[in-house]
């Protein structure tokens, strides 16, 4: 059974920051699905049960950033809450190689692809990996995203619960849920380079 959860479920405890205050004994249990169009089934739910998960957070899509515009990569079935006592919260990831990819027109359509998402919703999570130097811009940007739904929440790298980086994000959502996963620089061992990014030995063959 647990193995057969743990097939669906990405990520199993969210460490939250938040405007909210937790109380220092209660646990606030959450799970990510993640590229996953099958609804759960009644083992996955029952485990669920067992744990008293109450949300779930569950990708619908990615959307990329093209120029100005923003498609759909990809997109998941979304599962029906009135079946079962747990809450489904969208996520829609974010992806972008563009040097500035929220100018107005930009957010000007990523407005309008969300808005058909968060009309059925009354909370919308993104989960967007900005750069640095994209921050202020993103933050701005959620502004303006957090007109369309009651509830927004995002998707935080680790660093962004410096003092700076806090300032510019927290009056615009109402959650940040830091992803504390593979963030750690991989260890170099005394006496051991890294590999090349390109072997010699290969490109001679």
């Amino acid at each position: 059974m647990r193995h057969s959860l743990q097939r669906v479920l990405i990520l199993a405890t969210a460490a939250i920051i938040s405007t909210i205050a937790v109380s220092s004994h209660a646990h606030d249990l959450r799970y990510w699905v993640w590229q996953h169009d099958d609804p759960l089934d009644e083992q996955e739910l029952t485990e669920l049960a067992a744990q008293k998960i109450d949300t779930i957070y569950w990708q619908i899509g990615e959307l990329e950033n093209i120029g100005v515009t923003w498609r759909w990569k990809v997109r998941f079935n979304f599962p029906s809450s009135d079946t079962t006592r747990i809450r489904f919260v969208p996520v829609v990831r974010l992806v972008s190689r563009e040097h500035q990819p929220f100018s107005d027109a930009s957010v000007t359509v990523l407005l309008a692809s969300l808005s058909a998402v968060s009309a059925k919703h009354d909370e919308l999570q993104l989960d967007y990996d900005a750069p640095d130097r994209l921050l202020a811009d993103y933050a701005r940007t959620l502004n303006r995203i957090h007109g369309l739904v009651p509830r927004l929440t995002i998707a935080a790298l680790p660093h962004w619960s410096r003092a700076d980086y806090l300032k510019l994000l927290e009056p615009n959502v109402d959650e940040l849920l830091p992803m504390l996963y593979d963030f750690e620089a991989e260890p170099i061992l005394k006496d051991q380079s890294p590999l090349p990014l390109i072997s010699p030995e290969k490109i001679s063959k």
